[in-house]
């Protein structure tokens, strides 16, 4: 059965769960972790805005996540707007993509696949979060202007 996690699938997520906390550990990260559901929580500063993000490794699917939600809600007034850079961001991004639901939230989300690997390396775990940390940092202070007015989407096209 496609939904059925199989033993092997369960042994090789918790052992790429344990990589990534290891990994995490040797660069002294601080990091919340919730080993029940091989769930990470942990944050950075970025040049403007708090990063927050949330790293899961899905035994189910067979995939290690990356998930940040912005810190601030979309008003309606801007939906349109929103709609319209998240759409330009997304067109341009080679991985990852925002995510926009009508509830106002803006996140980032981007996975690696490990169907059928036996680990994950370092620099696996180092260019997913800092791909996707990055790539928040180089749209979340705009996309926080155009909630508040600061910008227009065409102002946000044109940058």
């Amino acid at each position: 059965m496609a939904n059925t996690v199989t033993p092997e699938m369960a042994e090789n997520a918790k052992n790429i769960y344990e990589s990534l906390i290891n990994w995490l550990d040797r660069d002294n990260w601080r990091y919340k972790r919730n080993d029940e559901n091989h769930l990470i929580e942990s944050g950075m500063g970025g040049d403007d805005l708090h990063m927050r993000f949330t790293i899961r490794v899905d035994e189910k699917r067979e995939i290690i996540s990356y998930y940040s939600e912005l810190p601030f809600k979309v008003p309606g007034d801007k939906m349109v707007d929103m709609a319209i850079a998240v759409n330009a961001i997304n067109n341009s991004l080679l991985n990852g993509y925002f995510e926009y639901d009508l509830a106002g939230s803006v996140c980032f989300k981007m996975s690696n696949a490990f169907a059928g690997c036996s680990g994950i390396t370092d620099e696996v775990f180092a260019y997913l979060i800092f791909t996707a940390t990055n790539t928040v940092d180089d749209y979340n202070d705009r996309l926080f202007m155009l909630t508040k007015g600061m910008i227009s989407a065409d102002d946000f096209l044109n940058e």
